[in-house]
C-alpha cells in the first residue's frame, strides 16, 4: 500500500494473493531455469565459473589474514589487471559487504 501499487495497476486487495502465491511458486522453477542457464553457458563459451567460484572459495577459507585484502602478493597474475582486486576478495561475503556499503553510502 505505501507504494500504491495496487492503485497503479487497478488490482483488486483479494487479488494481491494470487500474485504473492505466484511469486512463492515460480522460486523453485526458476532455480532450476538457472541451473540449466548456468550449464549451458559452460559448454557453449567453455567457461569454468563453477570450478573458478570453488577455486575462490578455497582460497577465501585459507587465507592468511581475516580481512582477504589485506593480504599482499595475493592477486592472480592470470587475470586481467583491473579484475584481480575483485578476485583477490574471492566473492566472499567480505566482498558482497563492500559491494553493500558502496551501493548504500
Amino acid at each position: 500500500e505505501e507504494a500504491e501499487m495496487m492503485k497503479l495497476y487497478n488490482i483488486k486487495e483479494s487479488d494481491m494473493e494470487y500474485y504473492l502465491l505466484f511469486a512463492l511458486v515460480i522460486i523453485p522453477f526458476q532455480i532450476i531455469a538457472d541451473l540449466f542457464m548456468q550449464n549451458s553457458l559452460e559448454l557453449l563459451h567453455g567457461w569454468k565459473t563453477y570450478e573458478y567460484l570453488q577455486y575462490c572459495r578455497v582460497r577465501f577459507l585459507q587465507r592468511e589474514m581475516w580481512w582477504k585484502g589485506l593480504e599482499a602478493n595475493t592477486l592472480d597474475e592470470c587475470i586481467e589487471t583491473s579484475l584481480r582486486s575483485v578476485d583477490q576478495l574471492c566473492f566472499s561475503s567480505q566482498y558482497y559487504m563492500l559491494n553493500t556499503l558502496h551501493v548504500n553510502a
